[in-house]
């Protein structure tokens, strides 16, 4: 089964991209991602692997981070029932 997700005008890959708000993100974060969440400052990005409980891969994704306790977490879309 095809589960790959496309634009069928341009061919290119949908992007789910998620707001988080709130201070209790971080725990969060810091539990389905596989990079420090504490260490990107504000204004800044960081490259994530959201690990499967194996320690496979289930996506990367993008963290961004706005402001003390507002985060953008960007992920491929085509993954979305993983």
């Amino acid at each position: 089964m095809d589960v790959e997700k496309k634009n069928k005008k341009t061919g290119a890959q949908q992007i789910l991209a998620a707001p988080l708000l709130g201070p209790e993100m971080v725990p969060f974060l810091q539990h389905v991602l596989s990079s420090n969440v504490m260490a990107l400052d504000l204004n800044q990005a960081q490259y994530a692997i959201i690990p499967n409980e194996n320690g496979g891969a289930v996506d990367d994704a993008y963290l961004y981070r706005f402001e003390e306790d507002r985060y953008l977490l960007v992920v491929n879309a085509a993954n979305t029932d993983k």
